[in-house]
């Protein structure tokens, strides 16, 4: 029991579901789903209860029961805690699981758009917002969909724009969302902080993702559309992280900031943030007509090394980096019969996105395309959320609908292929392998190649 306690509060969220209930990391997207019996045995042991009362509570529930069997089912539920706390690496949804992911009465982690306004206008944006862009979620509608989660708590509550800034309620839409979710966070591009926000942005706020693209105005501000988004984004940086902030940065790579990468570590360090995701941009929106400005797939596997170097720069930050699959370069296909496993990732499954435009889709990364469901009216979120052909789609995809992958020998030792949005987003399609793999692109060559008259 004190091993548990060690670990137990406040890392653990657990909901009860109408399969019985789900155990969530606090911290990271670790979740667990358990039947009925179990998920009773779960809040017992997490209540910090002793054996004997355990028993005896399951015994008044469950008429009939065995003390000795109960006995042997706390050890098992108290292990597989200890287990689930204790595991630091990556956990996909689903790997325990056989037909579909259960569906969950709402989502445990939700991103919400509030408006598609924004005062700049950068190269990449994947939303294509602009300081014209007219879809902007109303305050009631807000408060109608975070009402439920009063009760139903959510795990992360992700506040996303256009520039959430711009919203007329947005003090209020942070102080809701502290009401509703265990963690707040919130993506901006820096430029809006100021001595009338920054204090309810301390008191609300768990993590501000703030974009920087360059070590100098120049870089940034070209890249951004607006001179002076540069100093404005790093002042907020040091600023929030000076007050107790968390504050995670991300870059976007692209040809002007490649090569300097470890100035803008550095000058991020200097700052005060404590992580640092530098990704490549989405194929969608305004990247897509900016083509020129960016690296194709195969100008950023040559500079790979490059990219993926600031691991080893010596940087005191939390550092993601890279491309999502650089080992298919290095190691060799082997093929094997894998079994037929869940693919799900936590879009769908227990995470979804609400739109400015009033569309319900599984993540944040689909908002360009057309995997979505209108959602005109707030109260139908949940009923969306279970019936939705789209969402019960991301819960039910397994390994041998995926060509090439469904015989990998990487699956499930080095690659997870969780993520269904990128080969949807490059190719219309949730079942092909991740875009980024070079076995997929090698055979996709050799293909194009014996189809050549």
């Amino acid at each position: 029991m004190e091993a548990l306690s060690e670990h137990r509060a406040p890392l653990l969220l657990l909901r009860s579901e109408p399969f019985g209930g789900i155990v969530a990391d606090r911290f990271s997207y670790k979740v667990r789903f358990y039947n009925h019996t179990a998920f009773y045995l779960i809040e017992q042991i997490v209540s910090s209860k002793s054996d004997e009362d355990i028993i005896l509570a399951v015994n008044k529930k469950f008429d009939g029961s065995e003390n000795q069997d109960i006995s042997a089912h706390i050890d098992i539920c108290r292990e597989g805690l200890l287990n689930f706390l204790k595991d630091d690496g990556p956990r996909p949804i689903g790997d325990d699981l056989e037909e579909s992911v259960p569906t969950l009465k709402a989502p445990l982690d939700l991103e919400l758009e509030i408006t598609k306004r924004c005062n700049l206008s950068c190269r990449h944006c994947y939303n294509n917002s602009t300081s014209n862009s007219l879809a902007e979620l109303p305050w009631s509608y807000i408060q109608a969909v975070l009402a439920p989660f009063i009760s139903d708590r959510l795990r992360f509550l992700t506040i996303t724009g256009g520039e959430p800034f711009l919203h007329p309620q947005f003090e209020n839409v942070i102080r809701m969302a502290r009401e509703v979710a265990e963690s707040v966070n919130l993506s901006t591009n820096g430029t809006l902080v100021s001595s009338r926000n920054i204090d309810y942005l301390c008191e609300y706020v768990d993590t501000v993702n703030i974009s920087l693209d360059g070590p100098t105005a120049d870089v940034h501000d070209h890249f951004r559309k607006c001179r002076g988004a540069f100093a404005k984004a790093k002042r907020s940086i040091g600023t929030l992280a000076n007050k107790g902030v968390n504050v995670a940065v991300q870059t976007t790579v692209f040809r002007g900031n490649l090569a300097l990468l470890r100035d803008l570590g550095k000058l991020i360090q200097n700052e005060g943030a404590s992580t640092w995701s530098i990704r490549l941009p989405l194929p969608s929106g305004r990247a897509l007509q900016d083509l020129e400005g960016f690296f194709s797939a195969e100008e950023i596997r040559e500079r790979e090394e490059e990219l993926c170097s600031v691991h080893d720069m010596g940087f005191n930050l939390k550092i993601y980096a890279g491309i999502s699959v650089p080992w298919s370069r290095k190691e060799c296909y082997q093929r094997v019969e894998n079994q037929n496993s869940l693919l799900a990732c936590s879009a769908g499954t227990v995470l979804a996105a609400i739109l400015a435009d009033q569309r319900l889709t599984p993540c944040i990364l689909f908002s360009g395309s057309n995997y979505s469901e209108p959602l005109p009216d707030p109260e139908n979120l949940k009923l969306i959320w279970r019936e939705s052909p789209y969402f019960k789609r991301m819960r039910e995809i397994r390994l041998h609908e995926i060509p090439l992958c469904r015989t990998c020998g990487h699956y499930g030792k080095i690659c997870e292929l969780g993520c269904r949005a990128k080969p949807y987003l490059f190719q219309g399609n949730l079942s092909l392998p991740d875009p980024d793999c070079d076995y997929y692109r090698d055979r996709s060559r050799l293909r194009k190649a014996q189809q050549s008259p």
